[in-house]
């Protein structure tokens, strides 16, 4: 096998590993995007069957209505940070993209470039 294959070789390996790599963070992300949002429709249930009871509480005269509102704040903390963390993760994922179209636009321009510069195979050099 020449040097040229081997290093072919090589390279599809790291290629390949890669792709697992990739394949396998990808699974790893959506399964916990899947619990966080299990997570946070849990809370928001919990969170609202207390401001149910709360308001019942509130139409009997029993308690306050800053204490009815007062049960909806932790969800809507929760809620936010989840909101800004969502939007920081898009945010860095559509520079990552804009980034990696950068790259292969580039890649594909010094393809075009190699494939249009005489090479050694064709005797001009």
């Amino acid at each position: 096998m020449s040097e040229r294959g081997k290093s072919n070789d090589a390279v599809w390996k790291m290629i390949e590993r890669e792709k697992r790599k990739d394949k396998s963070l990808t699974t790893i992300s959506t399964v916990a995007w899947i619990v966080t949002l299990l997570v946070v429709c849990a809370f928001m249930v919990l969170t609202f069957m207390d401001f149910s009871q709360q308001m019942n509480l509130y139409k009997k005269g029993v308690t306050s209505y800053e204490s009815v509102i007062s049960t909806l704040v932790p969800f809507l903390i929760i809620l936010g940070i989840f909101s800004l963390i969502v939007a920081i993760v898009m945010t860095i994922g559509r520079f990552m993209r804009l980034r990696t179209a950068n790259l292969l636009e580039i890649q594909q321009r010094l393809t075009l470039l190699e494939q249009s510069l005489p090479n050694e195979d064709n005797g001009l050099l």
